[in-house]
C-alpha cells in the first residue's frame, strides 16, 4: 500500500468513526491531521487554552471534527490535562 492508498484508508476509517457514535477512538497520523486542518492554518483555529489550540478539521465528506494540538508543556501529566 503506497502513501496515497494509506491516507485514503485512514480517511475512510475516520469517516466511519465519525458516523458511528459507538465506535472506538483511533490513532491518526500527523500528516492526516495537517491535511484536514489545512496545515493547522489560523483560519481553521476555533479555540485555544493553556494546553492546546483547537482546529476545525474538515473531512472529504464535509463532516467536521475538532482537532486538539497540544502545546509542549514540560511536566504535564494526564490528570492535569
Amino acid at each position: 500500500m503506497d502513501g496515497y492508498e494509506f491516507e485514503r484508508a485512514e480517511l475512510a476509517a475516520l469517516e466511519r468513526v465519525v458516523a458511528d457514535p459507538s465506535a472506538k477512538a483511533m490513532s491518526l497520523t500527523f500528516s492526516l491531521l495537517r491535511r484536514i486542518t489545512n496545515d493547522f492554518s489560523s483560519e481553521s483555529q476555533i479555540g485555544h487554552g493553556a494546553f492546546a489550540v483547537v482546529y476545525l478539521g474538515v473531512l472529504p465528506s464535509g463532516s467536521c471534527v475538532a482537532v486538539k494540538k497540544l502545546h509542549s508543556v514540560i511536566g504535564l501529566d494526564e490528570d492535569e490535562f
